[in-house]
């Protein structure tokens, strides 16, 4: 096989895309659904606290704004690899989807704070040591959760 200088600059610029997507040096990140964990670090209207005990997270939501803030019972889970975040998977994810009721909880303006109880080991096959984000989306409880939406992150360590 011959090589030509146009195949060895198409391959030293495949191996340097590659290198740049591995270290997330783009905002490429198929795992996040096409959104930056990272926007989530500086929502000061919603504070988000994660606690683990055990086999539990408690998660407090602390609600600095002036408006009532509503949220559901849905959740992600992110696992950090490096400088990336993964999402974890619940068990059986894949195969036959994730199903959540329905249910919408008031959080009410000014301070006010509320903690929700999320068992972990149940929901997925075991949580490996490292850092972990619990992902969750609140709504103005005016608009409801189809309307405009505030995703807030808390985090924790397995050990």
């Amino acid at each position: 096989m011959k090589f030509t200088r146009k195949k060895i600059v198409s391959l030293l610029i495949c191996v340097v895309a590659v290198f740049a997507l591995d270290r997330g040096l783009f905002a490429l990140n198929f795992f996040v659904s096409g959104r930056n964990m990272e926007r989530f670090e500086n929502q000061q209207s919603v504070e988000m606290q994660v606690r683990l005990d055990g086999e539990t997270a408690y998660v407090q939501l602390i609600n600095n704004s002036d408006d009532d803030k509503g949220f559901g019972e849905e959740f992600t889970l992110y696992r950090r690899f490096g400088w990336r975040w993964r999402r974890v998977f619940f068990r059986g994810e894949l195969r036959e989807g994730v199903f959540w009721r329905s249910i919408a909880f008031l959080l009410p303006a000014n301070g006010h704070s509320t903690e929700v109880e999320i068992s972990l080991y149940h929901r997925f096959d075991g949580l490996r040591r490292g850092e972990y984000r619990i992902v969750k989306d609140v709504f103005f409880e005016d608009t409801g959760p189809r309307g405009d939406n505030i995703r807030v992150a808390g985090g924790f360590t397995v050990h």
